[in-house]
């Protein structure tokens, strides 16, 4: 019976195979690596395209998606044990069919009206990727549905007209109305990458453009270094940025633990524009990053090299002073994505770094926190500082990082440096507060990742009056050099080429 099973199926991917062949275009043959890579080491060879284990690796398919299509890959995860995704388009909204997915063995179509295939109707439990052996996966746009399949089997439908689809934050290709391909950590060669369209008629507005999730208003009042619109215009990441003058963009940042499902809002006031006209503020419970304790983080994904800008306020709740609570501090943190859930989560994963201002071992006192943290070691050093209000500067060039910072009418001075090469290409690039750590170390972790503490003595207001990303630029003589290394890249050149430079888009 078993033999009579395995010829059936062998006779019926024959058939199949020569149907999708008929008709279909090759995009192997038109994938330029260098040019379509979003993440990873992505390289074509012996007609296929091979990708090395990395975090979100990814890549964009250079065809532009018609009304109704199929499309199927034939692959092999080489090793991991992370999700392959089909990104498509439906309906002019792109999605993901994403296989052995979450570190829960799932497969699914996500995201549907927001929620991801852990939580939505084609959620399909137990699909787990064999290393070693080769699979045929599909998907089938329809203008009223859409099939998942795999190995042959629709395994998830989607019924609808696309308008309730979009992408998980995880897999953003950067560009609308495009297909991509994913491997989640997990060398993947893929020896079959095809469409076959069936209509003629286009999605609606399928020419690709870089996706802009963030108007670029005026600068607010005040000495904030002045955007330079010309250069914002050709920067592929200055969309990312947000001068906090409109409420609605709050729907625009990413929450950690909503990414990875922890269930423990902990901020009691998160808004734009609203409690400070012009600015995001943010009031956390007791919360902290240290260790394996996960705090707060709104954030967007960002690949590659970058500068990210501030100027935060950190103050008491009560606005009138410095925070009187241990480690009560607000500023940018630069954090590797985790794939977890409670369910999947172990300790030792936690890894980035930031640059905070609050009061820290002394409450009642300003001062500056650096933190990096590898595989959940913490190493932090404080400094004292008069201020409440302070421009702040994480630059990223490779796998070093720059941390500089400028108090009042001072100039700026070059904080901190750190080489990460641990750190993958795509990172969770945002802003963080936390607060009270005498009363968050009284739990263990897990607890307090997925806990709200009410109680305590949380302390800390903080807000910042914008935030602006943009690609890093080099002279051309320091271009190849470290900036984690001083001997390389002194203070003066690195402050020279960054600071107010890189502060306004």
């Amino acid at each position: 019976m078993k033999a009579l099973l395995t010829a059936v199926a062998l006779i019926t991917g024959m058939f199949s195979t020569a149907a999708a062949e008929e008709g279909s275009i090759d995009l192997i043959e038109q994938v330029d690596p260098a040019k379509n890579r979003v993440v990873g080491d992505w390289q074509k060879s012996g007609g296929e395209l091979k990708v090395a284990a990395a975090t979100g690796a990814r890549l964009v398919l250079p065809w532009e998606p018609v009304a109704e299509y199929d499309f199927e890959i034939e692959f092999t995860r080489e090793s991991g044990s992370n999700s392959i995704a089909l990104m498509f388009v439906a309906g002019g909204h792109q999605a993901t069919f994403d296989i052995d997915g979450w570190g829960e063995h799932l497969a699914g179509i996500q995201n549907i009206a927001g929620q991801t295939m852990r939580d939505n109707s084609t959620r399909v439990g137990g699909i787990a990727i064999e290393n070693g052996r080769r699979y045929t996966a599909a998907v089938r746009v329809r203008k009223d549905r859409v099939e998942a399949v795999l190995d042959g089997q629709v395994i998830a439908t989607y019924e609808g007209d696309g308008s309730n689809l979009s992408m998980v934050n995880l897999w953003d290709l950067r560009k609308e109305n495009v297909l991509g391909l994913g491997a989640w950590d997990s060398a993947t060669t893929f020896h079959v990458v095809r469409v076959r369209p069936l209509s003629e008629e286009s999605q609606p507005g399928n020419r690709p453009a870089m996706v802009s999730k963030t108007p670029a208003p005026a600068n607010p009042p005040g000495s904030v270094p002045p955007r330079r619109e010309s250069r914002a215009a050709q920067d592929d990441i200055s969309s990312l940025s947000d001068e906090f003058e409109n409420p609605a963009t709050l729907r625009n940042w990413s929450r950690v633990f909503e990414t990875e499902r922890m269930g423990a809002d902990q901020l009691s006031q998160f808004d734009i524009n609203r409690t400070r006209s012009g600015w995001m503020t943010m009031v956390p419970h007791a919360s902290s990053w240290y260790q394996d304790y996960r705090g707060v983080l709104v954030y967007k994904e960002v690949s590659g090299d970058f500068v990210i800008t501030t100027r935060v306020n950190a103050m008491n709740r009560a606005q009138n002073g410095p925070p009187r609570s241990s480690y009560s501090l607000a500023g940018i943190m630069i954090r590797t994505p985790r794939e977890v859930t409670p369910q999947t989560w172990r300790p030792g994963g936690e890894n980035y770094i930031f640059l905070s201002l609050g009061a820290a071992t002394r409450p009642g006192q300003f001062a500056f926190e650096v933190k990096t943290t590898i595989n959940s070691r913490s190493n932090l050093q404080v400094t004292p500082t008069s201020t409440s209000t302070a421009l702040i500067q994480v630059i990223r060039i490779g796998q070093d990082f720059a941390l500089l910072k400028k108090e009042g009418s001072q100039p700026w001075t070059v904080h901190q440096r750190y080489s990460r090469p641990d750190m993958p290409e795509t990172l969770q690039v945002g802003l963080t507060v936390y607060t009270d750590y005498s009363t968050v170390s009284r739990m263990q972790p897990p607890q307090h990742n997925t806990q709200v503490i009410r109680g305590g003595n949380p302390d800390l207001h903080a807000s910042f009056d914008f935030v602006r990303y943009r690609r890093p630029e080099l002279p051309a003589d320091l271009r190849g050099r470290s900036i984690a290394n001083p001997q390389q890249v002194n203070d003066q050149q690195l402050l020279e080429a960054f600071g107010d430079n890189a502060a306004g888009e």
